[in-house]
Formats: structure tokens, C-alpha cells, sequence
């Protein structure tokens, strides 16, 4: 499992970074920050788009290895074709090279975290799940200032970086004992994809988790985006953000490693109770006064991240099958994504009105989120804790 995440880790600074890298190479090479948003966007919706897709022919593969070593190279070939095009080539190019990176995405992200069931079962699972998480922490605390460390050398260095990364995980790789699935008739994509959907959709606690993750995510953007003003309220300089931000992934690194020690037994409940936690730390985060217990609502936030996302990734094995597994966590992290991306959106425009109001409506949607997460699970019986991973599956299969 260290090779697992050895890759894991290399990947996640890489992607972590991509944003902060496409908008810095923008700004640095033709001062254009409005091109670079728009390229962030298409990379992101690209891979919403196609993170189902993706997921799915990755579960049909008899050749993990060399299927995600192809969606690593492909969002390679992106960042690489837009470090050295952007500021000499047409925007429709440009646009070209973020839809193939954004078709590479699904498959360095989510996809590579449901493969883990066929390294490791039992509590080296949960573990590992709750590793994983803390992996994409530590990518958000390292990626983005890697990529503007880059800036000194060359403007196009913030995406060549992220790249080379890239290409060390492809290396790595063939390190990893994958297991290839079963022999066996191979399913029809789209019949495939209908299956995953009915996974995704048809199980209620898979359905309340998906909800309420999807939504607790939006409102935490609401830190993301008035984090900057916050930073030149307490600072006099915005430059304070990638502190507050930055501990924030540090909150969530800590519990994420505390769950590798201490495994989530309860998922479904340990997901409200995070949720909860995290909407009364966004709260605190625009009343409390001074500079120490902002930075100290910031901490709460991400340690209440870090085994949210660790509970997602348990209930999404839980229950899916081998079969369907990929597609299950690759359109989940779709929904994600796109909902972070509307939000974001919507917080920009109420900056206008005041980060208040940013704020109150981010602790607002923490708790819809669960409102509707727990209309989505009715009909569920328990937290499904005394289940393993996949067995609520394989009981509803047979």
C-alpha cells in the first residue's frame, strides 16, 4: 500500500496544483487572468463531464496498469501542451489542450482511490482510505506554491512542474500489484454505465452520502472565496489567504492520519457529525475576532474535511461492487466538482453584498446538505457500520 500511496501523493501535488498553475501561467506569460479562469473551467467541466465514462471503461480494463498510465500521459500532454502555448497559440488550441487534460483528470483523482479494494481488505482498508484522503490534503498544501515557486525559473514552469510530476507517477506505476478484473464477458459500456448509475443512485446510503458530501463541499467553498478578504481585513495584505487556506488542508492532514491510527467504524454518522462540525467552524470563521482564531477556525474546518472525505470514500466502496466501483467514485467526484464550480460562481457575485452573507449562505448549504441527505436515505436501514466493504452489494447481487 505505500507504493499505492507513494503515487497517490506524487499525482495529488500534481493536481492539486492545476488551477493555481493554468491562472499563473496566464497572468505571467499575457496578464491574462480571464483566459486562465475560463481554461480552469473547461479543464473541470471537461472532467465532470466525462469522469463517468472514464470511471466506467476503467472498471471494464484487463490492464489497470496501462489504462491509467494512458490517463496519466493524456493529462500530461495537456499541461504540457498548454505551458508551451499559451501566449503563441489561438485560444480555440488552448482550449484544445485543457479539454484533454480535463479528459485525463478523472483518472489521476478519484479513479485511482477506488482501486484500493483490490490491494488491501478489513481495517487496511479503512486506513488506507482514510491515508488517501490525507494525501489530497497534503497535494492542496504543497501544489499550489510549487507551482508559483516555478514562476522564478520560467513562465510557463508553474505546468511543466505538475507535468514532470506526472510523469514520475507513470513511472512508479508498474510498482503497484494491481489486480486485473476477473476473466469473464465483458459488460456493454453504456449497459455499464446504467449499472453505475443505479449504484450510484439506487442505494440510499450511498445516496445520502453522495448529497451530503456534494453539498457540504459547495459551502465550503465559501471559505475558498473570502478567504482573500479576510487575509487584507486582518493583514492589510491578500497574500494572508494561502496561510488560512493553508490551514485548512493542515486541520485536515491531521485527522486524516489520526483515522489510519483510529479506523472510522460508523461512516454514515461520522459524515453528519463532519458536516455539522464544519458548518459551525465557517460560522466562527466571520465572528471571531483576531488573526489566532481565524487561523484556529480555518484548523477546525479541515480537521472535520479530512474524515468527511475519508467517509465518502468508505461508504462508496461499501457499497458498490468490483464491477462498478470506478465509475461509482469517478461521478461522485464529478458531482463534486461540479457543484464546488457553481458555488464558487454564486459566492463571487454575493461578495458584493459582504463576506457575511458569503458565509451565512456556505453554513446554509452545509445544512440543506444534510436535510436533503437525509430525505435521499430513507429507506435505509442503520449506518450500515457492521457491513463491509461491498458486502451491502454483493447481498443485493445475489
Amino acid at each position: 500500500m505505500a507504493r499505492f500511496l507513494g503515487i497517490s501523493l506524487v499525482a495529488r501535488i500534481a493536481t492539486e496544483s492545476t488551477s493555481t498553475a493554468i491562472l499563473l501561467v496566464t497572468i505571467a506569460t499575457l496578464d491574462d487572468p480571464a483566459l486562465g479562469s475560463m481554461l480552469v473551467a473547461v479543464v473541470i467541466a471537461t472532467a465532470a463531464i466525462t469522469g463517468p465514462v472514464s470511471g466506467s471503461l476503467l472498471d471494464r480494463t484487463m490492464h489497470p496498469i496501462r489504462s491509467f498510465s494512458v490517463m496519466i500521459a493524456v493529462l500530461c500532454a495537456g499541461f504540457v501542451g498548454l505551458a508551451l502555448l499559451i501566449g503563441h497559440a489561438p485560444v480555440p488550441l488552448l482550449i484544445a489542450f485543457a479539454i484533454l487534460a480535463g479528459l485525463g483528470y478523472p483518472g489521476v483523482i478519484a479513479a485511482w482511490t477506488a482501486q484500493l479494494p483490490r490491494l488491501v481488505q478489513g481495517d487496511l482498508l479503512t486506513r488506507g482510505y482514510a491515508a488517501d484522503a490525507g494525501m489530497y490534503s497534503i497535494g492542496s498544501v504543497l501544489g499550489p506554491p510549487l507551482a508559483a515557486a516555478t514562476l522564478v525559473l520560467t513562465a510557463s514552469g508553474p505546468l511543466l512542474v505538475p507535468a514532470a510530476l506526472l510523469v514520475l507517477a507513470m513511472v512508479l506505476l508498474p510498482s503497484v500489484p494491481l489486480r486485473a478484473r476477473e476473466a469473464g464477458p465483458v459488460v456493454p459500456l453504456l449497459a455499464n454505465l446504467r449499472a453505475g448509475f443505479a449504484t450510484l443512485f439506487g442505494r440510499p446510503r450511498l445516496r445520502r452520502a453522495v448529497v451530503i458530501s456534494t453539498i457540504t463541499l459547495s459551502g465550503q467553498m465559501a471559505l475558498v472565496i473570502t478567504a482573500p478578504i479576510k487575509a487584507r481585513e486582518l493583514t492589510g495584505d491578500i497574500a494572508f489567504a494561502g496561510v488560512i487556506l493553508g490551514t485548512f488542508a493542515a486541520g485536515a492532514v491531521v485527522t486524516s492520519l489520526l483515522a489510519t491510527r483510529f479506523p472510522i467504524r460508523r461512516p454514515d454518522r461520522m459524515m453528519v457529525l463532519c458536516t455539522l462540525g464544519s458548518a459551525a467552524a465557517l460560522l466562527a470563521f466571520d465572528f471571531v475576532p483576531g488573526i489566532t482564531w481565524v487561523l484556529l477556525s480555518a484548523a477546525l474546518m479541515g480537521m472535520c474535511d479530512g474524515p468527511l472525505m475519508t467517509s465518502g470514500f468508505l461508504i462508496r466502496a461499501r457499497e458498490s461492487t468490483d464491477q462498478v466501483r470506478t465509475q461509482v467514485f469517478t461521478t461522485a467526484a464529478a458531482l463534486k466538482m461540479l457543484g464546488a464550480a457553481i458555488a464558487s460562481a454564486v459566492f463571487g457575485a454575493l461578495l458584493g453584498i459582504g463576506i457575511t452573507t458569503v458565509i451565512l449562505v456556505g453554513v446554509l448549504l452545509h445544512l440543506v446538505g444534510l436535510l436533503l441527505g437525509w430525505l435521499a436515505g430513507l429507506g435505509s436501514q442503520g449506518d450500515g457500520a457492521s457491513l463491509t466493504m461491498g458486502q451491502t452489494a454483493q447481498q443485493e447481487n445475489r
